[in-house]
């Protein structure tokens, strides 16, 4: 068993070195083997954080301890940096509360579990935003996944009727106690609603003048120019570089990587395979920048590997799982298992 990266880098040599030696071999393709047990696991203590967040907002909210989640949401606020994939812990807060997986009964205890709580907090934010993103996905629990030619008359009753009580809970919150994830939510249901493009660019317009740093806005913007919702790889990404400037009044370098963290959540996270029109150059100097903003963090080498796969750049895989050698960032790959099959798939394709 191989016990530390000296030792692996040593070995990967002297395999690359034999394979080099073979008559019609390319040492280029040729992966140095990994065994599970030969893996470093690395766990990014951020990520593990956020995980915590989300297990303990539904962990609060199963107890009906409203006193917690109002204490969580105050300290996930007292920590606006975000990520290396964007993402901050209010974001993740609050996205906990879209409650996907629930039965129908269970969605009405968590209904009483929110009237409980703003009774007791009557002016909480915090209490009122959270339940307008539980009505969101309350909404298309009605409405169902399927195509709009599926959903009977009854689902999209329910589905407008939901809407609007999420709606009804946003305007609700003044004007200057609108947060980042205020306008996540309302631009969600801007999307849902179909609300007319003038509208809906005047708010997202309104969201980065007033948050002009934060990247969950851009993101639930990015999002709308999907191929699903009538857009086309184009049109994000003409948006993602757009957005480089905007989020770069507030610091260049996390204009630079904004373009990076949009490509990847909309390729890995929402699945998009049309890849066509990403600017290498603008990708590449994100994951420079996202190294300078988070130094030696392996997560960043695992997303430019993750992302490169999906974008079919083997060349720029394998030399990334190169620099990463047996570390397996486990929240990027979900599994040892995974890390090997993909690392292998970099090294079997020209």
């Amino acid at each position: 068993m191989i016990h530390s990266i000296k030792q692996m880098k040593i070995v990967a040599a002297l395999l690359l070195l034999s394979a080099c030696l073979q008559p019609g071999l390319s040492a280029t393709f040729t992966a140095p083997p990994l065994k599970s047990l030969d893996l470093e696991v690395y766990r990014d203590p951020y990520n593990d954080s956020l995980g915590l967040v989300r297990d303990s907002v539904k962990k609060y909210m199963s107890e009906s301890n409203f006193a917690s989640l109002e204490s969580l949401a105050k300290k996930c606020a007292e920590r606006p940096k975000a990520s290396p994939n964007g993402y901050t812990h209010t974001d993740i807060f609050f996205d906990a509360f879209d409650m996907n997986g629930l039965t129908e009964p269970e969605f009405k205890t968590w209904q009483e579990k929110f009237q409980k709580w703003r009774a007791l907090y009557p002016n909480s934010d915090v209490a009122t935003l959270a339940e307008a993103f539980y009505w969101l996905e309350y909404a298309w629990v009605a409405r169902g996944s399927g195509y709009a030619n599926t959903v009977s008359d009854e689902g999209w009753r329910r589905f407008s009727m939901r809407q609007q009580k999420a709606k009804a809970l946003l305007d609700s919150i003044p004007q200057k106690q609108r947060t980042p994830s205020w306008y996540v939510c309302m631009l969600r249901l801007a999307q849902n609603l179909e609300m007319p493009d003038e509208e809906h660019n005047k708010l997202y317009a309104e969201a980065i003048t007033a948050f002009p740093g934060s990247t969950s806005v851009y993101f639930r913007q990015a999002i709308d120019y999907l191929p699903r919702w009538g857009g086309s790889a184009e049109l994000w990404e003409q948006f993602a570089a757009e957005s480089i400037k905007k989020a770069g009044k507030v610091d260049p370098l996390k204009g630079d990587a904004l373009y990076t963290q949009i490509v990847y959540m909309l390729l890995i996270d929402w699945g998009e395979s049309d890849y066509s029109k990403v600017d290498s150059e603008k990708l590449h100097k994100g994951f420079d920048a996202m190294r300078k903003l988070y130094p030696k963090d392996p997560t960043i080498d695992a997303m430019e590997a993750r992302l490169a796969l999906a974008m079919e750049n083997y060349a720029l895989a394998r030399q990334v799982f190169k620099t990463i050698g047996p570390v397996v960032d486990i929240v990027v790959w979900n599994s040892k298992r995974n890390f090997i099959k993909m690392r292998e798939k970099a090294f079997a394709n020209k």
